[in-house]
């Protein structure tokens, strides 16, 4: 259901963990959907101390093509899924049958689904110190860069672009910016300034 995938479920659920963990402060590393999960915990809890994005856009961006992605992905799977307790998966196509057993297709539609209605994440929001790790390809991201980018001196945002590489890129390439990182979380001062 989408509604176990709300922002603010999420977080609770997350925050469960760490408390039942016994966990005091601790940061986050979020790449893509964990980090706009991540983003809500930040600004949520006081037990956040940092924070490193990784090619999460702020603000309430959610690209016109996730939007429909989701709709064509729930009026393609619905009606499988609708029938799948008597469905010979062998109607299916190989690429639908490929794709259901490598994936749990009601999960992927109510989170798509429950994250197109997520609130608004603004660089003033965070409570704590944040790296904003982004692909100069990354389109999505570079979207909200440049919404932001003005503002970011009044919150705790530093911004890191990284040069050439794409949304993926960003993770599968993790050695460009791990020294970027590991400076980041064991610095103690906290971020303010923007730079690429």
């Amino acid at each position: 259901e989408p509604s176990d995938y709300t922002a603010d479920k999420m977080t609770e659920d997350i925050l469960a963990v760490v408390d039942t963990c016994g966990v005091e402060d601790f940061m986050i590393w979020g790449f893509s959907f964990g980090g706009k999960i991540g983003r809500y915990v930040a600004t949520h809890a006081e037990h956040v101390t940092k924070i490193v994005l990784m090619g999460t856009p702020l603000g309430p961006y959610i690209s016109n093509e996730f939007r429909q992605y989701m709709a064509d992905f729930c009026a393609h799977w619905t009606p499988i899924l609708q029938v799948n307790r008597f469905l010979d998966t062998s109607s299916l196509s190989k690429e639908d049958r490929e794709f259901m057993e490598n994936n749990n297709v009601s999960a992927m539609m109510a989170w798509g689904q429950a994250m197109l209605n997520w609130p608004t994440i603004e660089p003033t929001d965070f409570h704590c110190p944040v790296l904003w790790l982004v692909g100069s390809e990354d389109r999505v991201a570079m979207i909200t860069v440049r919404q932001y980018e003005r503002c970011l001196p009044d919150s705790q945002v530093q911004l890191h672009i990284v040069d050439g590489l794409d949304h993926g890129q960003v993770f599968d390439e993790i050695d460009k910016v791990f020294v970027t990182m590991l400076a980041f979380t064991q610095s103690s001062q906290p971020a303010n300034t923007a730079c690429t």
